[in-house]
């Protein structure tokens, strides 16, 4: 079985529901910001620093990857 990689900006991580005014990720968790419903029901993100598709269970600190958040790391 293929599993399907849903990143958070996809639209079928969350939908906005109007009778209770929130947004529900597509696990059905209810979210007032749109952007943590997403987060929720997305599998993967996109590295806020190099664009790379990473797992969003596996990823570094944040939005970026291991190896972006290494070289933040290093810079300290």
């Amino acid at each position: 079985m293929v599993k399907k990689i849903l990143l958070n900006t996809d639209s079928e991580t969350a939908s906005f529901n109007q009778f209770t005014n929130c947004w529900l990720s597509r696990h059905g968790k209810a979210f007032e910001e749109e952007v943590t419903a997403r987060l929720d029901g997305c599998t993967h993100i996109i590295c806020q620093t190099c664009s790379a598709i990473i797992n969003k269970n596996s990823h570094g600190t944040g939005l970026v990857c291991k190896g972006c958040s290494n070289v933040d790391l290093a810079q300290y």
